[in-house]
């Protein structure tokens, strides 16, 4: 699917770019991926991260045409919903069964539902410095929470200490009453 030919091998940005350029128009849109603007630069600039997450994500759309080509050779029925990947590499499954690893099946069943949504680099920053700031948020609240039980443990003794304190008394008033009674007999 890759014709090398169109690529120059070249480590400046602007030459990466096009060499992007050319993949994401020629190979990429094959697939249904359309690689942002912003995707290719942080991909040409070497950002750390957005290789995995567009891997990632190659290897998920990878998953889907491959299990689209066992259902067209289990089928052989041409549809014309079919992706262009499965009409134009009809001849080259084997036995119609793809080549499936274990790791890629148990990583698709465990994704689920996920929408292959890309993600610009600030928007993920952004999210995770809101996460961040809930986090410390929480941390905050948690912290009032202890000093206000603590607090509240305090109270509590106070009252007790108080409680004691005028139970005390009133018996001593009592008795002192009592005994002043006696006497006056």
């Amino acid at each position: 699917m890759v014709d090398v030919h169109n690529y120059i091998v070249n480590s400046s940005i602007s030459q990466k770019k096009i060499n992007w350029g050319i993949l994401n128009k020629k190979v990429l849109s094959k697939f249904g991926i359309n690689l942002p603007e912003s995707i290719i630069n942080d991909l040409c600039n070497g950002k750390s991260g957005i290789i995995e997450i567009f891997l990632f994500n190659l290897r998920l759309k990878i998953d889907e045409e491959l299990e689209l080509r066992q259902k067209i050779s289990s089928q052989s029925i041409s549809s014309p919903h079919q992706s262009l990947i499965s009409l134009n590499n009809m001849g080259q499954i084997n036995d119609g069964k793809p080549n499936l690893s274990k790791r890629t099946i148990r990583t698709s069943r465990s994704i689920g539902n996920i929408n292959n949504k890309w993600v610009s680099r600030l928007e993920y920053e952004e999210l995770k410095e809101r996460c961040l700031q809930h986090q410390e948020e929480v941390e905050i609240l948690q912290a009032k929470l202890r000093r206000l039980e603590h607090i509240v443990q305090l109270k509590e003794l106070r009252i007790d200490e108080l409680s004691t304190l005028v139970e005390d008394i009133r018996h001593t008033k009592h008795a002192a009453f009592i005994n002043s009674k006696y006497k006056k007999k």
